[in-house]
């Protein structure tokens, strides 16, 4: 895969720099706007990605709901859905996030198999069954290495150490740290916070915080899960 991010809003998304998407993109969640194109259904899903890292999740969820309802082609539908089933996982609802999983796959787009296995983790976690998690990320880390996809692979080290540790095994925070150097803020702080690396969390969620707009600022760093670090 010559990129692992199809636009500009989806690599900002990815690393962190939320401000960019929020700046740059229409509000879409404000249903004024709504997606006519493939490339403008991209951007919306990088819009959801954003707001659901700031917690924002029923904002993410109008966004990935115009995407699926927008989507020219199948790769950009099953992108949407799986946005739509991360935003359930967000909301504690471990059953709704599977069944919007429940869409098949390309097989010419492993990125989106590594997206499904992220959510199949994180439902087993909610779950409680941390083996199951385990197998899911491992998987994921396993696709991302053959895709030689440096961010996937960092973020697939993240869900695979959360797992370990969740089941008992403590190489889980070896998966952390492989993921705390490869130095994506967005994947960074939370890597950093599990190990209990302060500095590091912080550093990481002053990077993030330094480029939104001070409204959605303020309301992330007041999150309970961030403002240990702010």
């Amino acid at each position: 895969m010559p990129d692992e991010f199809p636009s500009a809003y989806a690599r900002a998304a990815a690393i962190g720099d939320y401000g960019f998407v929020l700046r740059r993109s229409r509000p879409y969640e404000s249903g004024t706007y709504r997606p006519d194109t493939d490339p403008e259904s991209l951007t919306v899903i990088a819009r959801a990605s954003t707001l659901r890292q700031l917690g924002r999740y029923p904002d993410a969820q109008l966004c990935d709901e115009l995407a699926v309802a927008a989507a020219r082609t199948e790769p950009v539908r099953v992108a949407a859905w799986l946005g739509l089933a991360a935003d359930a996982v967000g909301q504690a609802d471990p059953a709704l996030a599977r069944q919007r999983a429940a869409v098949r796959l390309p097989a010419d787009r492993p990125d989106l198999l590594v997206l499904a296995g992220w959510i199949h983790t994180e439902v087993a976690l909610l779950e409680g069954d941390p083996l199951a998690a385990v197998a899911a990320a491992a998987g994921c880390v396993g696709t991302a290495t053959e895709m030689v996809a440096p961010w996937h692979l960092a973020k697939s080290r993240l869900f695979v150490g959360v797992a370990r540790l969740a089941a008992g095994e403590p190489a889980g925070a070896d998966d952390l740290r492989a993921c705390l150097a490869a130095g994506y803020p967005a994947l960074t702080w939370v890597a950093a916070a599990v190990l209990g690396e302060r500095e590091a969390a912080r550093a990481a969620v002053a990077r993030i915080a330094e480029g939104l707009p001070a409204d959605v600022r303020a309301g992330w760093l007041a999150r309970p899960d961030v403002a240990p670090y702010a």
